[in-house]
C-alpha cells in the first residue's frame, strides 16, 4: 500500500496564483472592449471579475492573516517564558 504525501502550496505559490487570477480578470474586462457590442462591459463580466478578485484576495489574505497571528502567538509565548525565567531567577537570588 502506498502512502500519499499531502503538500500544501507555499505562500509564494499562492501569491503568484492570485496575481495570475487578477491578470486574467483584467484581461476579461478589457476583452469586452473588442467583442461586440463594443465598449459595453456586460454585468456577467463584472460579476466574474468580482469573484476572481474575491478569490484572489482570499488566497492572499488568509495566508498572511494566519501567518501574522502565528507570529503574534510565538512572540507572546516567548515573552511569557522570559518573564517566568526572570521571576524564578530573582526568587533564587533572594533565597541565597
Amino acid at each position: 500500500m502506498t502512502k500519499t504525501i499531502k503538500r500544501r502550496p507555499s505562500g509564494a505559490t499562492k501569491f503568484y496564483l492570485a496575481c495570475a487570477l487578477i491578470f486574467v480578470g483584467v484581461v476579461l474586462l478589457f476583452s469586452a472592449f473588442w467583442v461586440p457590442p463594443l465598449g459595453i462591459i456586460h454585468e456577467s463580466i463584472l460579476v466574474a471579475f468580482g469573484e476572481i478578485l474575491t478569490f484572489s484576495g482570499a488566497l492572499i489574505g488568509i495566508d498572511y492573516t494566519y501567518r501574522y497571528k502565528l507570529l503574534q502567538l510565538r512572540t507572546s509565548l516567548r515573552e511569557m517564558v522570559r518573564d517566568e525565567i526572570v521571576r524564578e531567577t530573582e526568587e533564587e537570588e533572594k533565597e541565597a
